[in-house]
């Protein structure tokens, strides 16, 4: 089970991962070692996490050969886990760490992750708050989201320079103009430019935001 905890904090290759906590699963339970067993299962969980698979998980935990698992507090934290991604779920995400801190924030194994964790969940509810529409407030989706307008802004212009968002940040507006797939590369490389210089600036402005406090 080590070679899969190393693949997965130093080479970042979940999927060599998941093989090899699927093995020391299969391994550990034929022996009847349910304590290792379960902890390779909460790691085979994690990968799908992190390879944003995470719909395939309720059908793994419904398998014949994990379902004894199911019940241990182990696999009940990533399974919240689990949930709030597959929900883009920013809240569910906090209330899983908050409920199960032992499991989720004191592991080691996870803990390795938790900032892209994090990090990924943040940009999932952000996509859901702005999925419905063409243009939408700054404002709305730092109050849906729970934060504040300047790291809103810098995470959504993140998202747009990392090319998981296909839009713009109006200035003037204070709003995010999302571009339709049709025609959407031309008005996007347009808009990196702009993107970079306002990544700046608020990187700055928050700067000093967190001074002022």
């Amino acid at each position: 089970m080590q070679s899969g905890v190393l693949y997965s904090a130093e080479e970042r290759d979940y999927k060599t991962s998941f093989s090899y906590f699927y093995e020391a699963f299969e391994g550990y339970g034929s022996i009847g070692d349910k304590i290792n067993a379960t902890g390779a299962l909460k790691y085979m969980i994690l990968c799908k996490i992190m390879l944003n698979e995470t719909e395939q998980v309720p059908a793994m935990l419904s398998t014949k050969e994990v379902l004894p698992y199911n019940t241990s507090p182990r696999i009940v934290a990533i399974r919240a886990m689990a949930d709030a991604f597959r929900k883009r779920s920013l809240k569910d995400f906090m209330k899983a760490l908050e409920e199960h801190k032992k499991e989720l924030v004191e592991d080691k194994v996870v803990a390795v992750h938790s900032q892209n964790l994090e990090r990924t969940m943040l940009e999932k509810e952000i996509s859901r708050v702005i999925e419905p529409y063409s243009e939408i407030e700054l404002s709305y989706i730092a109050r849906v989201i729970g934060m504040t307008v300047p790291p809103t802004e810098k995470a959504i212009a993140r998202m747009i320079l990392d090319k998981k968002l296909m839009g713009s940040i109006d200035q003037h507006g204070d709003t995010v103009v999302i571009y339709p797939k049709a025609g959407a590369t031309k008005q996007f490389t347009r808009a990196l430019t702009t993107i970079r210089e306002l990544t700046k600036t608020v990187d700055v402005s928050y700067s000093r935001t967190k001074v002022i406090k």
